[in-house]
Order: structure tokens, then C-alpha cells, then sequence
């Protein structure tokens, strides 16, 4: 009674099948084969599936499990296997959605209020295993090695690649390669970033983009001194320049700008053009016959 109830759960439950070419076996432990050869050898499984020559996908990968809602529409969730040659299986759950603008696969974990502590693993965790043997004593699951040459992870906009993790956790966005924990190939943006009003570090970036953090104290920036721009002093980080400036003047060589711009030293110009102007002169006097004095 009891191989019999669960053999008709099963067959509800992939009531998409075919069940007509395929083969219903129970072996006397109550594991469920479908589509087994005859006298093969049951995995340690409660539900052995084994896909038919003739049930493959459009584009040739072989189909195991296939559901449907009631209402009839071609929006399903199936398992199949991506590879059209049925000597490999790469296993690929897809769902597809043809109505409305919805999501097509929802994945989710959910948790008691209870079971919400600091203290427990990650409510959702994928793994990239090497050399996996099942393990029931530890949440991971695992007595592999980590994996050490082979890319974790990646994001794809159909064969668009968006996103890289490698094996060592280093996160590409837009490149396959990365060669930093975070590494872009195109603008950063930062919002709402916290102020500080003294500041012990400043970042800098190389010429490979590779962005660095430089100890004020240690030389980093190497200019103290309030109102000074910064200028570079090579491998040395930066300087302070001879340029001041107090947000109201401007001054070069000088630290307290009467006007605008207020130059300490001579002022050469080899190509701008200087005009006379009398409203920044003084004791102006008319040349009286200036002719004469030509």
C-alpha cells in the first residue's frame, strides 16, 4: 500500500510526462525509477529519473521534468539537461514566462522569526564544489577542496557576459578576468557617502586604474596646510603648491590675497594682451603738450 501510494504521488507530480513510453519501476525499498533499463541499478535516491531518447528539447537537450499550470498558458518550469549530446548533462532549470510583465524564475529561502539569529549560516547559499561527496554531519554538505582555477560564478544577459567571479573571490563587471576583488571596466559611482570633516587617508588610482589608499600622516598627500592646492611630487604621493585659496582670493606666492588673484612675484604673459585701464591707476595727470614731448 505504501510503494503504491507514493508511486501515485510521484506520477501526479510529473503529470506532464509522457507516461505512456515511459517505465514505472519500484524496487522493494520504495525508491521510484521512471524510464530505468531493465535491470539497472536504482541511485540512492527516493526518485530516479532517466530521460528517453525521444523526449528532447527544441534544441536538443533531453527533458526531464516539465510544469504547467491549470489555465493551459505556454508559461512552465522544466528541468532539462542543456547539452545536445546525451552522453553529457549539464542539469539547467528554466522557467518561462509568456504573460505579462512578471518574473519568469523565482528562488527564495524563508526562515522562522526563531531561526533568525546572528549566530546561524546564510539563509541562501550556492557553492561551487570540487571533488563533492555528501557530508549530512555539516550544513555545507561537503568534504571537497575548493575550487582553484575554474571561474565560480557568472552573470549573463543572454551569451552577453556581465559579470565574473573567479575562483579566488575576485568579482569582474564587464571583464571575464579580474585582477582585484572588485574590478571594472567602466565608471564607479558613489552616493551619500559619510563626511568627514579630518581626513587620515585619500585614494589615489594608478595608471593601470588600480585605486590605492595613501596615509596623510605617511606623506600620502603631504600637504597639511589649510587653503593649499595639492599638487603631485611623483613617487612621493602630493605636495602643497604655491597656490592659496580661501574660497573669497586667490593667491600665488602669498597666503593672504587682497584681491581676487593677488600674485606675490613678476607676472609674464608672452602671448595675452594687457589694456590700460585709468580705474587702476593713481594721481593720473594729462601730459600737457605731448607732442613736444615726442
Amino acid at each position: 500500500m505504501k510503494r503504491t501510494l507514493l508511486t501515485f504521488i510521484i506520477l501526479a507530480f510529473i503529470g506532464s510526462f509522457d507516461l505512456l513510453s515511459q517505465t514505472i519501476s519500484t524496487p522493494l525499498n520504495d525508491d521510484v525509477g521512471i524510464n530505468l533499463p531493465s535491470g539497472s541499478h536504482f541511485s540512492d535516491a527516493a526518485l530516479h529519473i532517466r530521460a528517453s531518447q525521444n523526449n528532447n528539447y527544441t534544441n536538443g537537450g533531453q527533458q526531464f521534468m516539465f510544469l504547467q499550470t491549470v489555465n493551459g498558458t505556454q508559461d512552465n518550469f522544466r528541468i532539462f539537461n542543456i547539452l545536445g549530446n546525451s552522453a553529457d548533462f549539464t542539469p539547467t532549470l528554466m522557467g518561462t514566462s509568456t504573460r505579462g510583465p512578471k518574473a519568469a524564475l523565482y528562488l527564495a529561502s524563508n526562515i522562522s522569526t526563531q531561526q533568525d539569529i546572528s549566530s546561524g549560516p546564510a539563509t541562501m547559499i550556492f557553492a561551487a564544489l570540487n571533488g563533492y561527496s555528501p557530508n549530512t554531519s555539516q550544513e555545507t554538505q561537503s568534504t571537497g577542496v575548493n575550487v582553484k582555477n575554474r571561474d565560480l560564478f557568472q552573470w549573463r544577459n543572454n551569451e552577453t557576459k556581465l559579470m565574473t567571479m573567479s575562483a579566488i573571490g575576485n568579482l569582474g563587471l564587464g571583464t571575464e578576468n579580474p585582477t582585484a576583488q572588485l574590478h571594472t571596466t567602466s565608471n564607479v559611482r558613489h552616493q551619500n557617502l559619510a563626511f568627514r570633516s579630518s581626513v587620515n587617508y585619500y585614494l589615489g588610482v594608478d595608471t593601470s586604474g588600480n585605486v590605492f589608499r595613501t596615509s596623510v600622516a605617511a606623506g600620502g598627500i603631504g600637504c597639511t596646510n589649510n587653503n593649499y592646492l595639492v599638487k603631485s611630487a611623483g613617487s612621493l604621493g602630493g605636495t602643497c603648491s604655491q597656490v592659496y585659496d580661501n574660497s573669497t582670493n586667490v593667491g600665488i606666492g602669498t597666503s593672504s590675497p587682497s584681491s581676487k588673484l593677488t600674485v606675490n612675484g613678476d607676472i609674464r604673459s608672452l602671448t595675452n594682451t594687457f589694456l590700460s585701464d585709468k580705474k587702476f591707476k593713481k594721481d593720473i595727470k594729462p601730459i600737457e603738450k605731448g607732442l613736444d614731448v615726442i
